[in-house]
This record gives C-alpha cells, structure tokens and sequence, in this order.
C-alpha cells in the first residue's frame, strides 16, 4: 500500500481524520512546477503538506513547526481597513470550511497574530496609519509570531512602486507566502488559501 492510500483511509476512519500528517518523500525536484505539484496533491488528499528525506534536521524541524495547530477549521486573520471587505472575505471563509477574525488596522493585527495564532494573515498592504508590509515583517520578526504563514492582500497592480520584482516573488522575498490580488473572484481566493495552509 502507497503513502497516498494510507492517508486516503486514515483521514477517512473516524477515529483517526483529525490526525495530522505530512507526506515524506524522496523526490528532491528544485523546480518550482514539481513544488507546485507536490503541494497541489497534498491539499487534494487533506494532509498539510509534504517533506523531503533530503532535508537535514533542522530543516525538518522548522518544517514540522509551521504545520497548522490542531483545530477544527484553520483560523484565518482578515487584515484590511475596508470594512465591507472584510467583512465580505470573513462570511466567505466561515462557510468555506474555515473560522476567520478580523482586524481593521496594522496595530490590530499585530496584537491578533500574539493572542490567537492564526494559521493564515492575509494582510492589506496600504491601510493608514502602518502599512500591512510593516505589520507583516513585524510579526516575522516576533519569536512568539514568526512561523504564521501571511499572504499580502492589495486590489492595486503596483503595490510597492519603488521596486520592480513580480509581485508573488516580492511578498516571499520578504519572508511570506504570497499576493494575492483582492478581487471580485472569492473562490479564487478561497482556493489560494487553501494551496497556501498545504504548503509546509
């Protein structure tokens, strides 16, 4: 019997679907398509990611702590000063299979990451005040916060005009997982959280 099927029938017996399980595997691929793929499959089968045999220890160790705390439904912070749109984004969270909280500013954010731990951040980059760039890198930069994975949010096609990087490439050089355009196309962004909680 494969990985795959082991994890198809564990996550589907009651008494073990709640348990958390990554897949291992040998497959040292550095392009980023065989990347895309191995997470892909994950989040299809409902593991939370992959591992490599290849990785050293200490890898692996700060792999196996950024897995998602064990709850219900991963908890999702909901960073803008929009209020209709988060609004918006929190009800279409909640009915997606996810539990969701919201912060209006860079100031709440930073006290939500500390007190509830989320899973994900999908922070605003422009809002007043602090921007969500400098919200984000404090919360990275915080030992009780650094491993909660955050993905920018922002409806503008240039977000940070000084520079010239893709804007995907950008937000992970800055250590986080993502852009993500704020759009109309809710299940879009629906399914960009979901390949991001698989990603380890």
């Amino acid at each position: 019997m494969d990985g795959a099927t082991a994890a198809l029938q564990l996550l589907g017996d009651p008494e073990t679907k709640d348990i958390k399980m990554v897949f291992l595997t040998s497959i040292g691929d550095p392009q980023a398509e065989m990347e895309e793929m191995h997470r892909k499959i994950s989040a299809e089968f409902g593991v939370q990611g992959y591992l490599r045999k290849t990785d050293d220890l200490d890898t692996l160790s700060e792999k196996i702590k950024r897995i998602p705390s064990v709850r219900e439904k991963p908890l999702i912070l909901v960073v803008d000063d929009e209020q209709d749109l988060r609004e918006i984004m929190s009800i279409k969270l909640n009915t997606s299979g996810f539990e969701s909280i919201v912060a209006g500013d860079a100031k709440e954010a930073v006290a939500a990451a500390k007190k509830m731990q989320p899973d994900l951040i999908l922070m605003d980059i422009h809002m007043p005040g602090e921007s969500g760039t400098d919200a984000a890198l404090e919360i990275k930069q915080d030992p009780e916060t650094k491993n909660i994975k955050i993905a920018f949010l922002s409806n503008l096609k240039d977000p940070w005009p000084q520079t010239t990087p893709d804007r995907s490439d950008l937000a992970k050089a800055l250590g986080m997982e993502d852009f993500i355009d704020k759009t109309g196309d809710l299940d879009a962004t629906v399914a960009k959280v979901r390949e991001i909680l698989a990603r380890i």
